[in-house]
């Protein structure tokens, strides 16, 4: 079994490992039917080069990467970016918090429009966190806009700075309907408060945007954060934390028919989950909860609610689910591996109804991409089609890097999906054929006929 995905050494409290690629030219690693990888690259930052990047999303095309880079461990130099392989890798800047400390965590549909968090600064001089959008579209320059304002709860807000502690998590496909978490002041004195962050959405409205909460999933409710939209901003996912079970979390859908509900947890007890991500069409939904085997990855639909998703070894802490593609057929994610000797691995993991779990390292060998010395310790986003996924990796080198990896194109014989031509294949083939299965329908004429078994046969003995 392919070990190479783990990320190893004590780097932000986890072991990152991983096993020297053969590149081109252009740093990038090629592999059969249009697979690759590349990090994103270190960039410098005010004249010095950037110690890590970090990507957390994607945008729907899969050609826009976002994230942070910056110095270890955070800190004033840590800055927002966007990358294109037209652009490379590019800051785009901060709020007016006087320090440069902000995160990109959402991009829209085609990459115009960014979500994230940065620092502003509050009237008594403190810097505080508040959700910025960063929109190219209006003068064809990037603009970071603060969505800034606090949910109205009666208590008078007057003179006080608008982006008092805040986040903006993701964004619709139009760029339209941010959602993230903004503070519901419960009390003021002076221009110090109280207060707890809540669930927001953001709407676009004129030149700004126009901020409302989502409620709360009931009087227990504490504070809480959106975490992903749909593409039409219609539904929304996330997680509350519960009073007075402080570590209480529970993972929440909302529309704005049905309002919030909470989507329960796979052990019964009602006290830890996650939403993490949803389908673009808002009928799947994704995150972690726990369960009788510790916190695992979930799939929910209405239908057929919350199913755990298992976990790749028996040794894992944790696995979670951290994206979902457009038609919900594909999930990202990460384990947390027990090492030994107080060592935690991060595995990069992603899941099919035909795979299940699989390391992205040993899938990227698989498609001929040499990435035996890389740790592919994380997955933060995945593409619309299931085939960009992006997150944090371990160079050959030690440096921690973002990276994009565009997973092969689908090969016609390949109906098991695991990237390889086998016995595997011919069996599901022919099952297929003989039910007269629409996927044993390989020239597309919604017939199932010796055509098929004629385009299926070339295509295995070509190897696509």
């Amino acid at each position: 079994m392919m070990r190479n995905d783990w990320l190893c050494g004590g780097v932000f409290g986890l072991a990152l490992c991983g096993c020297a690629p053969a590149q081109s030219p252009d740093g990038v690693i090629r592999g059969a039917r249009g697979a690759e990888f590349r990090a994103v690259g270190l960039p410098t930052i005010g004249g010095v080069e950037a110690v890590y990047s970090w990507a957390h999303g994607v945008s729907a095309d899969g050609l826009t990467v976002v994230g942070e880079m910056g110095p270890a461990g955070g800190g004033d130099g840590l800055q927002a970016f966007r990358w294109t392989e037209a652009e490379g890798l590019v800051g785009i800047g901060d709020l007016d918090g006087g320090l440069l400390i902000s995160v990109a965590f959402g991009v829209s549909d085609d990459g115009s429009v960014i979500v994230g968090r940065g620092h502003s600064l509050h009237p008594v001089g403190t810097v505080r966190y508040e959700g910025f959008a960063w929109d190219s579209r209006p003068l064809g320059v990037g603009v970071m806009t603060g969505l800034g304002g606090y949910i109205e709860t009666g208590v008078d807000t007057t003179g006080l700075a608008p982006g008092f502690i805040g986040s903006a998590r993701s964004v619709s496909a139009d760029g339209s309907v941010v959602v993230g978490a903004a503070l519901e002041i419960t009390n003021r004195r002076g221009d110090f408060v109280q207060g707890h962050t809540r669930p927001a959405r953001w709407v676009r409205s004129g030149a700004g945007y126009e901020l409302s909460s989502l409620g709360a999933i009931d009087e227990n409710s504490l504070d809480g954060q959106a975490n992903g939209v749909s593409a039409d901003g219609r539904v929304i996912v996330g997680s509350e934390v519960r009073e007075p079970e402080f570590q209480s979390r529970r993972a929440f859908v909302w529309t704005e028919a049905g309002g919030m509900i909470s989507l329960g947890d796979l052990d019964g007890s009602g006290t830890r989950s996650a939403a993490n991500g949803v389908s673009a069409d808002g009928r799947v939904v994704v995150g972690w909860a726990s369960s009788d085997e510790g916190d695992q990855a979930f799939r929910w639909t209405e239908a057929g609610g919350m199913v755990g998703l298992g976990r790749l070894e028996e040794t894992t802490i944790r696995s979670e689910a951290t994206g979902v593609s457009a038609d919900g057929g594909v999930i990202v994610g990460s384990e947390r591996i027990d090492l030994g000797e107080g060592l935690v691995g991060l595995v990069g993991t992603v899941w099919n109804q035909e795979w299940g779990w699989r390391r992205v390292g040993d899938v990227l060998l698989e498609q001929g991409l040499e990435v035996e010395e890389w740790g592919i310790g994380s997955v933060e986003g995945v593409s619309a089609d299931g085939r960009v996924l992006v997150g944090l990796a371990r160079t050959p080198t030690g440096e921690l890097v973002g990276y994009r990896a565009v997973l092969a194109s689908r090969c016609a014989a390949d109906l098991t999906g695991d990237g390889l031509l086998d016995l595997g294949d011919i069996q599901a083939f022919v099952g297929a054929y003989v039910l007269q299965d629409p996927v044993a329908d390989q020239n597309g004429d919604g017939v199932v006929d010796a055509g098929d078994a004629s385009v299926f046969v070339g295509s295995y003995l070509s190897g696509c």
